[in-house]
């Protein structure tokens, strides 16, 4: 039999993850339908999430750069990742 301890460690991770995975379901979802009705706050600010996959070739073209990154990339991943390079430039410490 499993120790109490063990049982108590599954079932937080059960929990913690049901919680993770349930709030970045809905999420979406509520936000576009907050904007629809005119309820979304100003002063809350919502990411929408930059990855759209159109159809299954542009998933398997997504998968097959993960596995060989410097073949597979898409002229869109490039720019994509050019604009994060940006990002982090901008936002790297100054040395001081």
């Amino acid at each position: 039999m499993s120790s109490r301890g063990g049982k108590v460690a599954v079932a937080s991770v059960a929990i913690v993850a049901s919680w993770f995975f349930g709030v970045n379901f809905w999420k979406p979802l509520v936000v576009e339908q907050l904007e629809k009705d005119g309820n979304l706050r100003s002063d809350v600010h919502y990411e929408k999430p930059k990855v759209d996959i159109k159809s299954w070739a542009d998933l398997r073209q997504k998968l097959e750069a993960v596995a060989d990154p410097q073949k597979n990339f898409s002229e869109e991943d490039k720019a994509s990742l050019e604009q994060l390079k940006e990002q982090l430039q901008e936002n790297r410490p100054r040395e001081s």
